[in-house]
């Protein structure tokens, strides 16, 4: 009888020279023989027969890693393993296991927590589309804005607006929209620079996560005290 699995999870993830050996160190308990990899920036992939390898590589912000691929396997007992991590925004982390011994469940199943252990704080961030978000926001605005007036909440005057007064409406609409697109492009970018979908912190990818976090930090402080402030300012106005 044979068993198996294959799996693809779409959640960002950090990994650091103690989760690999913690990796490492329980494929060690499987049968057969280890191998790994990596695929640079460069666009060149390259191949290790132990984990030190990997984490020798100099992971420098010009030839960053980009995948690494943990392969096992065995032919008696058959074994089959392999595991991915990819800067992704999609399916960044993968593996697929397939075994004719129901008893190597129990261990591969170690190795499976220790995967998903990898998954980051800020995972749904990643998936945070900022222009749709800010599309969605001006459109509901616009529509309320629409209701008020038919309600009656708010009165507005009968006089008919002139040609000119029309097309400066519509040119300030198509302002408010490019305006939110670029706006939505922007936090787009700052989102996947504070909130990457993928860090291999290893080498000089380290000195770089600890940058993110430093970066992170900074922006999150800062939109907490301009929230603070903005609905400080709004309870004086209307208190």
């Amino acid at each position: 009888m044979n068993i198996s699995k294959i799996e693809s999870i779409n959640e960002a993830f950090i990994i650091e020279s103690t989760d690999l050996n913690s990796i490492d160190k329980l494929l060690n308990e499987l049968p057969g023989n280890s191998s790994f990899s990596i695929e640079t920036s460069d666009g060149f992939k390259r191949d290790f027969e132990s984990i030190e390898g990997v984490l020798s590589h100099e992971n420098s912000s010009k030839n960053s890693i980009q995948k690494i691929t943990i392969n096992k396997y065995s032919n008696d007992p058959y074994l089959q393993l392999n595991i991915s991590f990819k800067i992704n925004n999609s399916h960044g982390i993968s593996y697929f296991f397939s075994a004719d011994d129901e008893n190597l469940i129990p261990k591969f199943q170690r190795v499976i927590d220790l995967i998903e252990g990898t998954e980051a704080w800020y995972s749904k961030w990643t998936k945070r589309n900022f222009i749709l978000d800010l599309i969605l926001g001006i459109g509901l605005l616009f529509i309320l804005l629409s209701i008020l007036p038919a309600s009656g909440i708010i009165q507005t005057s009968n006089v008919e607006a002139s040609t000119q007064n029309k097309a400066i409406v519509n040119l300030v609409i198509i302002g408010i929209i490019a305006a939110t697109f670029l706006i939505g492009l922007l936090l787009n970018k700052i989102r996947t620079k504070i909130f990457p979908a993928g860090v291999f912190a290893i080498g000089q990818g380290i000195r770089r996560h600890r940058d993110i976090v430093s970066s992170r930090k900074f922006v999150l402080w800062g939109f907490g005290l301009f929230f603070s402030a903005a609905i400080g300012y709004l309870f004086f106005i209307f208190s």
